[in-house]
């Protein structure tokens, strides 16, 4: 259903139109005109910074536009469709190379969120979070590292890997940093709430409610 920016009560313009822009490339539609009053830069940025260039800059699109500024967010798309394209291609790769190996993992996070929406690319991150449910790691750095990944450093309760120009994986050894969130940390780990995924030994997801208390 089409959004009516007019009505929506105090909050403001900008943030009123970036939901009418989500929604309308959600459900596949042209939105609403750009308001009076909010510069194409502005949102092309707003776009950028949060990581939500497909579903911004494809609904904006859709618009009659200036031709420099629509070639310039159509390159913009064309990079972020790429690196989703490379992103799913990867998690396959480690996904196969981890269950060959007899390595417990579970996917966490965006690569998870990618498979709900419409297509993967409306969903973009930063990185690959997967968790590894194993007593040592040594394995799966050596499968990591084989994949043309390095080690840029350790934090908290995971490891950085680097990809250039543009892959980032963190392997997780813990779901949570026990020490900050202490009561999530002990809800998963008390008990194993992980399921296999299907056709898989080593592969793990969570229930739509685990993953969603996950989330949140």
């Amino acid at each position: 259903m089409k959004l009516n920016i007019s009505n929506y009560g105090t909050q403001p313009v900008i943030m009123r139109y970036l939901a009418e822009l989500v929604h309308a490339q959600l459900e596949m539609r042209i939105p609403e005109q750009i308001p009076e009053g909010i510069c194409l830069d502005d949102l092309m940025n707003i776009a950028q910074k949060g990581q939500m260039n497909y579903l911004i800059l494809g609904a904006l699109l859709k618009l009659s536009l200036p031709e420099d500024k629509k070639e310039a967010m159509q390159q913009i798309m064309i990079y972020s469709t790429m690196r989703t394209l490379e992103q799913v291609c990867t998690i396959r790769d480690l996904q196969q190379r981890l269950e060959d190996a007899g390595i417990r993992n579970q996917l966490l996070k965006g690569s998870v969120l990618k498979e709900i929406y419409p297509t993967p690319e409306m969903r973009e991150m930063s990185d690959i979070d997967i968790m590894i449910y194993e007593p040592s790691y040594e394995a799966t750095e050596q499968i990591i590292t084989s994949m043309g990944f390095y080690k840029v450093e350790e934090v908290k309760h995971h490891a950085v890997f680097v990809r250039k120009p543009c892959m980032m994986i963190e392997m997780h050894w813990a779901l949570y940093d026990k020490n900050v969130d202490h009561e999530q940390y002990l809800y998963y780990k008390d008990t194993f709430r992980a399921k296999k995924k299907k056709d898989c030994n080593y592969c793990y997801c969570f229930s739509k409610e685990d993953f969603y208390i996950y989330m949140i």
